[in-house]
């Protein structure tokens, strides 16, 4: 199952005696995942850096893992083009990520986020979890790209424009990587992967 610490892949990878270096834009993130990584026991190499604008050289790994990143981005696309610039001929990108914010504008998935909630309560799972400061995190939410987009369908096509091959999606992994709460929760908001190559 997919725990939602900072660092869960870094760890993951790690632990399976990869050597890896895990970026994010914010501190506390990166505070709270090498707080993980000590407890675990493992080594990962942690930098402050913007997804958009890497500070690694062309063509250096094997692989790119993101979860629950892509719909943050304020350009996914350059986003794709800089990921694909450090990876190796023949190294892979792992996108993990969900239609988060649909709900937002899309009518019919707002009603189905609230029966998924409704559902979540009746089950006697408790209070619904929510953010501490819910309405600016939804005025920031609908600035983003990607919260208009279906996804993975975009980024299939985008990923195809800037050069990736052999790209496949493998939807609804709802039941595959999360505990019954979250899949109750998140019933009509299924967690895609995508695999692209360079």
């Amino acid at each position: 199952m997919i725990n939602g610490f900072p660092g869960f892949f870094s760890v993951i990878l790690s632990s399976a005696g990869h050597l890896v270096t895990a970026i994010d834009c914010t501190d506390n993130m990166l505070e709270e995942a090498r707080a993980h990584s000590i407890r675990e026991g493992v080594t990962v190499t942690f930098r402050k850096m913007d997804s958009h604008k890497l500070d690694f050289a062309a063509e250096s790994f094997d692989l790119i893992v993101c979860r629950n990143v892509t719909w943050s981005l304020t350009d996914p696309q350059s986003a794709y083009k800089e990921w694909r610039r450090v990876l190796k001929p023949g190294g892979r990108l792992l996108v993990f990520d969900a239609n988060w914010n649909r709900h937002l504008w899309d009518e019919e998935m707002q009603q189905k986020r609230v029966e998924d909630q409704q559902n979540y309560v009746d089950k006697g799972f408790g209070e619904l979890p929510h953010h501490k400061d819910i309405e600016e995190t939804d005025r920031l939410s609908l600035v983003l790209p990607l919260t208009r987009e279906w996804r993975p369908e975009w980024d299939i096509r985008t990923l195809k424009k800037e050069g990736f091959v052999n790209i496949f999606a493998e939807e609804n992994l709802n039941a595959k990587i999360l505990d019954e709460k979250q899949q109750v929760l998140n019933r009509s908001t299924p967690i895609f992967m995508i695999c692209a190559e360079k």
